[in-house]
């Protein structure tokens, strides 16, 4: 593995990802819709279970979670773009090797998926949420390592999927669960009426 053409291959993924409008709103400008838009509506609310808490303080991991699980829809497009358009055909006709490919696009997604991290704290510190440094360097850990998971899905997906537009239906078994068990609201809060 050549480290040099990891790391080319890496800043032209980057390129790509924040040439592209439609990556760029997913990655970037939403975290920042959704944690403002939950912070404002339920900064203040606390929660059934434990008072002491807002709603939105339980929100914030949730949403690390939501948009780490969102790379698997990003990786699938984008790797059934790839196929559709020739480019892994390409790709194998140069001296880069598949494991310097895939390793661009697992550093690239987890670096986004990090960048979103740290965008969603800073905003959500001044709306409410509070943060505890032990757990939040292994929340940083987890995350990292939800978005290599995530990574793998989307892979996964793109295997499955004929184009982009079925990546997103094949994606969305990873997001229906992450919806109905609990990434937004406590299970025991979602009982209560």
């Amino acid at each position: 593995m050549n480290l040099q053409r990891t790391m080319a291959l890496l800043k032209l993924e980057l390129k790509k990802l924040i040439r592209d409008p439609t990556f760029l709103f997913t990655l970037i400008v939403l975290p920042v819709i959704l944690t403002l838009a939950f912070g404002l509506a339920m900064s203040g609310i606390p929660t059934t279970s434990n008072p002491e808490i807002s709603i939105f303080e339980t929100m914030v991991p949730g949403i690390y979670g939501f948009m780490c699980v969102y790379i698997v829809m990003t990786v699938a497009m984008a790797f059934t773009d790839y196929r559709s358009e020739g480019i892994l055909d390409r790709v194998n006709t140069t001296p880069t090797t598949s494991v310097e490919f895939m390793g661009s696009h697992i550093i690239s997604n987890v670096l986004i998926s990090l960048l979103q991290i740290v965008i969603i704290t800073v905003l959500a510190v001044p709306l409410g949420f509070s943060i505890v440094f032990p757990g939040f360097f292994l929340t940083f850990a987890f995350v990292g390592l939800l978005a290599l998971s995530s990574v793998g899905f989307g892979l996964i997906a793109a295997t499955f999927a004929k184009s982009s537009g079925a990546a997103v239906g094949v994606s969305m078994a990873f997001f229906l669960p992450q919806m109905i068990f609990g990434t937004w609201i406590p299970m025991s809060d979602a009982t209560e009426v």
